[in-house]
């Protein structure tokens, strides 16, 4: 709603996101700086899981400096004591615990997901919106977005695994199947967010394989066949991830690191089919995508 109201300017929009904030703010808590500021909202007696939140603070906390940066507090300043009590409990309890497998997990509304997730990357965003407020955010995250790649693919079901240079992993450790585009497109921009931020070579060329690989997934009909043997997995029940989200993500990887799959200036629309070839062919993947 934010981002709505700073594309169109439509003021509806600005007060419904005032209101979510001021509704943030007032259910804050502060008396227990090793909790989150906030729950989950959900009823445990309802849907059989707790309504700790961990993850999903950082998400939080970014719609309230967003809210912020537009000028933006709150009744009496609310909302910024709201996001300075949930980036101390990032910086406090959080982070020094990032390799523990529930620190940003409990992300998703239809299960209890006490795990790291896909979710991680969108973490890790935050944080690099907002440097000056979290010291080490470069070895935090280099530790964070790695660990992803192990725990999520643990389960040897999922065959998640290096291919060709491409890291490709299910969206965590106990769903998916071999459904390995999501955590493709969704941590690869954010690797090479990292990558160009940070300066790290490394975290850019892993980023820029793993976006590589998840654009095959689209076919010239439309269908979007998601599982690593060429079938449909999640993509046949979750429109999102056929579309919208991948859409999302490939604007940013371009974002980050146009050089490699912005159009040149003058190049003519059907190149950049070739210099997707190109670019796959020098990371060593044309035998796994057939080219």
């Amino acid at each position: 709603m934010l981002r709505a109201y700073k594309l169109t300017g439509n003021p509806r929009y600005l007060k419904m996101a005032k209101h979510w904030g001021d509704v943030f703010a007032a259910k804050c808590q502060f008396a227990n700086p090793e909790l989150s500021p906030w729950n989950r909202y959900a009823d445990p007696s309802v849907v059989g899981w707790s309504d700790v939140l961990t993850g999903t603070t950082s998400i939080i906390v970014d719609f309230l400096d967003d809210l912020i940066r537009i000028g933006y507090n709150g009744k009496g300043g609310a909302i910024l004591k709201a996001r300075d009590a949930g980036r101390r409990f990032l910086n406090e309890q959080m982070l020094p615990a990032w390799w523990v497998n529930d620190t940003w997990g409990r992300t998703y509304w239809d299960w209890d997901n006490p795990m790291i997730c896909g979710m991680v990357s969108m973490c890790a965003d935050h944080l690099m919106k907002y440097p000056q407020a979290y010291p080490n955010w470069r070895n935090d995250l280099r530790n964070m977005l790695s660990l992803l790649w192990n725990r999520n693919g643990a389960d040897p079901a999922s065959q998640g695994d290096v291919y060709s240079g491409a890291w490709a992993f299910p969206e965590s450790s106990v769903c998916c199947g071999t459904s390995l585009s999501y955590d493709q497109y969704t941590a690869g921009p954010t690797l090479i967010r990292y990558g160009v931020l940070a300066g790290s070579d490394w975290a850019l060329e892993i980023g820029r394989r793993m976006v590589l690989m998840a654009t095959y997934d689209s076919q010239p009909n439309g269908v979007v066949k998601d599982g690593l043997h060429g079938d449909q997995v999640a993509t046949g029940e979750w429109s999102n991830l056929a579309h919208p989200w991948p859409l999302c993500q490939a604007l940013e990887a371009i974002a980050w690191l146009p050089q490699y799959f912005g159009p040149k200036p003058g190049e003519p629309h059907h190149a950049l089919h070739l210099r997707r070839h190109e670019c796959s062919v020098r990371t060593g993947s044309h035998k796994l995508l057939n080219l």
